[in-house]
């Protein structure tokens, strides 16, 4: 089983930026109309800041391995997670579990062929990252309050906010 944990909020910008020029489906975006209207950068911007808190509203970082190691193998990932190695690999024997961050993306075919002992082949590719997309990133900016609650989660501190 491997598991890719993203801290949400780059998350959310992400998904935005992945799917808001698709028509088909354009239609999981509130009011991407008005988005499409706004001329600059800074409009843009605050637009998106709203778009996730929206989106993010109530959502604390999941982490669907954790649950499912707890339940079946009585082993707790947070208890066992090494911030310092920036993953966690377990044998059970009959499944394995393999925690990453995608934070550390590039790392990813070193942890994963050291592990897993299997060749891995990295595909990511990222076409939305433009010049225009990183500026409109610039100009988000969201509420402090939003953020203290929304990064309260313990899976955030202890497993998505590591240092390297």
């Amino acid at each position: 089983i491997i598991e890719s944990l993203r801290e949400n909020v780059n998350c959310c910008i992400s998904y935005f930026f992945h799917i808001h020029n698709i028509p088909e489906f354009q239609s999981m975006i509130p009011n991407i109309e008005e988005y499409h209207r706004l001329a600059s950068v800074e409009e843009k911007g605050k637009f998106l800041s709203q778009h996730v808190q929206n989106k993010l509203k109530g959502i604390i970082f999941p982490c669907y391995t954790h649950t499912m190691c707890e339940k079946h193998f009585n082993f707790s990932i947070l208890k066992n997670f090494q911030p310092k190695n920036k993953y966690l690999f377990k044998d059970f024997g009959p499944v394995s579990v393999l925690l990453l961050r995608f934070e550390n993306i590039k790392e990813w075919k070193s942890i994963i062929e050291k592990e897993t002992k299997h060749l891995f082949i990295m595909q990511h590719k990222n076409d939305y990252t433009t010049e225009q997309v990183k500026e409109i990133k610039k100009h988000v900016k969201l509420p402090e309050t939003f953020l203290t609650k929304h990064y309260s989660s313990i899976i955030a501190n202890h497993i998505i906010f590591i240092t390297p």
